[in-house]
């Protein structure tokens, strides 16, 4: 499953900074989605949840920042976004078939919000790009 191959990464590059930060563990992790797969918050929380296990993101919040996907008309070639899955996008001017144009259900870890023991919660987000 792609989704399992990406929020594998999301878990790498979340306990990478959190290493870096040394850290003990992790508050909340945000991660951005882009719409139109067929990926759901409820499989993408299990899923986090199973990889998480046994590091410092167990137990972490996990937020979701879902983000509208640029389309382009097949037939009328007029740009326009949408948040509908991949299979149900149509042209809003023409009613015509839509191709995207950039990624459809990626997901890319934004922020890591860790925790400190000694401390209690300290909110130090680390955001991260694009490319992370």
């Amino acid at each position: 499953m792609p989704e399992t191959y990406q929020l594998r990464c999301v878990v790498s590059r979340a306990l990478e900074l959190l290493g870096r930060r040394g850290a003990g563990h992790a508050a909340a992790v945000t991660l951005a989605v882009t719409s139109g797969g067929r990926l759901t918050e409820a499989g993408l929380r299990r899923e986090f949840e199973a990889l998480a296990a046994g590091t410092p993101l167990e137990g972490a919040r996990l937020r979701f920042r879902w983000q509208a996907v640029r389309y382009r008309c097949g037939t009328c070639l007029r740009s326009f976004r949408s948040v509908e899955h991949l299979d149900r996008v149509r042209c809003p001017g023409c009613g015509g078939t839509a191709l995207p144009l950039g990624p459809v259900g990626a997901v890319v870890l934004q922020s890591v919000e860790t925790a400190s023991p000694a401390h209690g919660a300290d909110r130090h987000p680390h955001r991260l790009g694009p490319r992370g």
